[in-house]
């Protein structure tokens, strides 16, 4: 009985380790697993450290290690806390490392069962050791002996009960220890929210599942100066705020299907709906709900957001093509400062679509295939044309008329916007010599780029043209946006300057939508100011426009400038302006852009077209 006693106490004790050796296995490989994935986003030896953990108490037994090339500890830098390892180390160090192998040494009276993997796209090991792992069940063989010799039929039973318990706590610590690598590896550390992992396989999931009557709405959202809170108040209140406004998120967006942080300041909300009026209300909830401020240490900040949305299937039927759209969506919204976008596949500089306009437009320039369209400016006084703007349009070969912003967008991508524009300022100022040799006298109005109003050699280029023309400078308008004078504010004043000195109007185009200073606005050496059509289109049902569009022109009147107003649809618009003292109108309800011929004729039979004592010289 004694023997038998023995023997089951081996065979016991052999069962135990050899499922340690199998859990060291597999918990070392899993891990290894996970440090990979993260090293790959975010590739530093701190962030493999912090992924590693800190070593346990001595009586969990167990304790994960970064070991280099030479199998030296790197992290964690002192193991002070750990002496029941301290004999595993001295031997590892004398002897070869098999990688991939799980093993099992005896070493100073302590038995030791390791596994080392290798940290792929790295110099670095992870090595698992768990010591003394026999001395927790098996530290007392003659105890054990001594109740088989008083009942060897119970202590095989009691041997048997052992096994599966161990056997049962065992594999409840391997799923503890997968549980806890699975949610490591589908959240963001910091806020407790999911990650970029979580997000894809969960959207995946839904568009596989989900029936055609729901849509799901993917948003994608980017805080506006983070990086200035960060530099200015230290990554700590970062932190801070990012955690709190995590806690908000979770908080009011329960409804979710995910709430996501895909590193730095950007989240991921994921949201069933059933239109897209739906899409619309969650987005200004959620930027209302990030606009609220955030009290931290002491200070008020406020994480205002710019989010851009994509929705299935309509936008992409696959989580990384959602997460694509919605995030060129966002950037659009940073550019426009919209706050917000959903995608619109035309605007996608990305698409198959635009990437042959691409060529198509490059083409088109190359073979002079753009043509001029003019807009009468109408004098409200009179009611008369006075001036017109020109407008480059581009009448694709297969796709019919290209629409400007769409266009125009695609000429500053491929760095072709500077040649557009000069070519619109010589083909617009030929006509405008031919149309004064042919007694209309019109003035012509030419939208600047951007780039163009930094080139130092803008105003030599325009006065080489008005002499060759021999066009006063007074007929030729430039008009400038308000964005475009405040990229480079100094430059941009000085270059204006010369163009005023040949004589050249200067007009401030799009008033209103962008940030002039009043004190630039006051230096400025403009003649004219055009109101953004935004606000004029919708004057009458929304007093706030109404306000706007009255406080733009007396402001323009105060400082001796004449006031023209865009996107006159209809009569009541006009008449409204008329009484507000507008000095200058263009829009729909007068006349569309259109061609030369087309506007000669159009001057000769409208009512807004010229004056009478014109029109006599003419016929």
């Amino acid at each position: 009985m004694l023997i038998f006693g023995f023997f089951s106490h081996q065979i016991a004790k052999q069962m135990y380790i050899d499922m340690e050796m199998e859990f060291a296995e597999e918990v070392t490989y899993e891990k290894t697993v996970l440090i990979t994935r993260e090293y790959k986003d975010n590739p530093s030896l701190e962030h493999i450290k912090e992924h590693v953990g800190n070593p346990k108490n001595k009586d969990d037994g167990d304790v994960f290690l970064l070991l280099n090339e030479k199998n030296n500890i790197i992290h964690p830098e002192t193991i002070s806390s750990r002496p029941d390892i301290s004999s595993w180390i001295s031997y590892i160090k004398n002897s070869p490392i098999y990688l991939n192998h799980v093993q099992q040494q005896k070493i100073n009276n302590q038995t030791y069962i390791w596994s080392i993997n290798p940290i792929e796209g790295t110099p670095y090991k992870l090595a698992y050791v768990c010591a003394d792992a026999d001395n927790e069940v098996y530290n007392s063989t003659i105890t054990l002996a001594t109740r088989m010799l008083a009942a060897g039929m119970v202590i095989l039973w009691v041997a048997s009960w052992i096994s599966l318990i161990l056997s049962s706590a065992i594999s409840q610590r391997l799923n503890k220890q997968r549980n806890e690598l699975e949610y490591q590896a589908t959240h963001d550390q910091l806020t407790g929210l999911g990650n970029r992992a979580l997000l894809q396989s969960t959207v995946d999931n839904i568009i596989k599942t989900t029936n055609n009557n729901k849509k799901l709405l993917l948003m994608l959202m980017d805080l506006d100066h983070f990086k200035v809170i960060n530099d200015t108040l230290g990554h700590k209140i970062g932190d801070l705020l990012l955690q709190q406004l995590a806690e908000r998120l979770k908080e009011h967006f329960t409804d979710a299907e995910v709430v996501a942080r895909l590193g730095g300041d950007e989240f991921a909300f994921a949201f069933f709906i059933t239109n897209n009026y739906q899409a619309m209300q969650l987005i200004n909830k959620v930027l209302s709900i990030v606009d609220m401020p955030i009290a931290i240490e002491g200070f008020s900040l406020e994480a205002k957001g710019s989010i851009g949305a994509a929705i299935a299937p309509e936008h992409g039927e696959t989580a990384i093509t959602l997460t694509r759209h919605a995030d060129i969506a966002m950037y659009q919204a940073k550019e426009s400062g919209g706050g917000f976008g959903i995608y619109d596949p035309e605007k996608d500089p990305h698409s198959l679509d635009h990437l042959t306009l691409m060529t198509d437009l490059r083409h088109a320039i190359e073979n002079n295939q753009l043509e001029l369209f003019y807009q009468p400016k109408i004098n409200m006084t009179t009611g008369r044309t006075i001036g017109v703007e020109a407008l480059c349009r581009w009448h694709h070969p297969e796709q019919g008329m290209i629409p400007p912003d769409i266009f125009i967008t695609i000429a500053e991508q491929i760095g072709m916007i500077k040649p557009i524009t000069l070519w619109v300022l010589y083909v617009g100022l030929n006509q405008c010599k031919q149309w004064h040799r042919a007694g209309i006298p019109l003035t012509i109005s030419i939208n600047l780029s951007t780039n163009l109003l930094q080139d130092s050699q803008l105003p030599a280029r325009i006065s080489d043209a008005l002499r060759n023309e021999n066009l006063p400078p007074e007929y030729l308008t430039l008009e400038i946006t308000e964005t475009a004078v405040m990229n480079d504010p100094a430059r941009a004043m000085e270059i204006l300057k010369q163009l005023s000195a040949l004589g050249v109007q200067l007009s401030l185009d799009d008033f209103g939508t962008g940030y002039t200073s009043l004190a630039y606005l006051k230096h400025m050496p403009t003649n004219e100011i055009k109101i953004d059509k935004s606000f004029v289109m919708d004057m009458l049902n929304d007093s706030d426009d109404a306000t706007i569009v009255l406080s733009i022109i007396q402001l323009a009147h105060s400082m001796k400038h004449k006031i023209v107003a865009e996107g006159v649809e209809n009569e009541e618009v006009w008449d409204a302006l008329t009484t507000l003292g507008c000095d200058i109108a263009q829009g729909f309800y007068m006349a569309k852009p259109m061609p030369a011929d087309k506007l000669e004729k159009w001057l000769k039979e409208s009512r807004w077209g010229l004056g009478d004592d014109i029109q006599e010289k003419l016929a």
